[in-house]
Order: C-alpha cells, then sequence, then structure tokens
C-alpha cells in the first residue's frame, strides 16, 4: 500500500491540470496556503483536502487513508531504517537516528515519536543487560494499538 504526501499529490495534480496556485485557492483558501501545502511547511485539514482534490477532479476517498504528512513519511522511514539496524545488531547507529529524531523540531513534541524513542533505547538497554536473548524488533503502532491486559 502506497502513501503519499499530500502537498506532493497535490501539486502534482495541479500541475497535470495546469492550474495556478491561484487558481486552485480560488474560494477556499489563501494562495501561500496552497504553497505551504505543496512544499510540505503544512497539511491541510481533511475538509480543505477533499475541496481540493474535487477541484483536481479526483475523488477524496481515494487518497484520504494513503495521505502522510512529510514528517509522518519521515518517521515511518526512520522506523524502517532502525528496524534493518536492530537485525544488524548496529546499536550505535540506532542511537545515532534515535538522537537525529530527536533534534528534529517536527518532531519534538510529538508524544508517539518520543515514546517510540524511549521504547527503542529500552530495548537496547535490556538487550545490553540480556546479551544472547532475541529481543523482537520495536514497532510504533504496538503502542497505538496495544490494550492493558
Amino acid at each position: 500500500m502506497a502513501t503519499y504526501c499530500a502537498g506532493v499529490l497535490i501539486s502534482e495534480l495541479r500541475k497535470r491540470r495546469g492550474l495556478t496556485q491561484e487558481k486552485l485557492a480560488e474560494g477556499l483558501c489563501d494562495r501561500r496556503t496552497i504553497s505551504y501545502i505543496e512544499n510540505g511547511s503544512i497539511s491541510p485539514s481533511k475538509y480543505l483536502f477533499e475541496q481540493l482534490m474535487q477541484r483536481l477532479g479526483v475523488d477524496p476517498k481515494r487518497f484520504s487513508s494513503y495521505i502522510a504528512s512529510k514528517d509522518e513519511l519521515y518517521f515511518d522511514e526512520m522506523r524502517r531504517k532502525i528496524a534493518k539496524l536492530f537485525r544488524e545488531s548496529k546499536t550505535n547507529e540506532i542511537l545515532d537516528l534515535l538522537k537525529s529524531m530527536e533534534m528534529n523540531k517536527a518532531l519534538k513534541n510529538n508524544k508517539y515519536v518520543l515514546q517510540y524513542i524511549l521504547k527503542t533505547r529500552a530495548w537496547i538497554v535490556a538487550g545490553e543487560v540480556w546479551t544472547g536473548i532475541m529481543l523482537p524488533i520495536p514497532s510504533c503502532r504496538c503502542f497505538w494499538n496495544r490494550r492493558s491486559a
């Protein structure tokens, strides 16, 4: 299943249709808002996204569940890299990636990202304490879906 950045999708569709940012924004929002969305500075609200998709001649339901912000795509890519590094037992590289995630201003206040970072560090510490025990690769989905027993 593909994931799309809303800004990239809107930009590509707008250019294919030969519309300017001003024309696309007309009656919906400011041209600067379209520019900010296209360059990933902001994500459109669900309502604005649906209105823009309709104006671009696309059924918004076709993409609504596959849209992510640049920050979400970045986080997802970092999780994949970290999972790969866990399989390769490259702890120092994982710690470097976690540090870069902490320094990312866009992710700094995201509680799910912070929880992922702390959990991943805990797995590293547990792996160092109990060497030789196969530990599962951490996934951010577990703290969104976990129910307490």
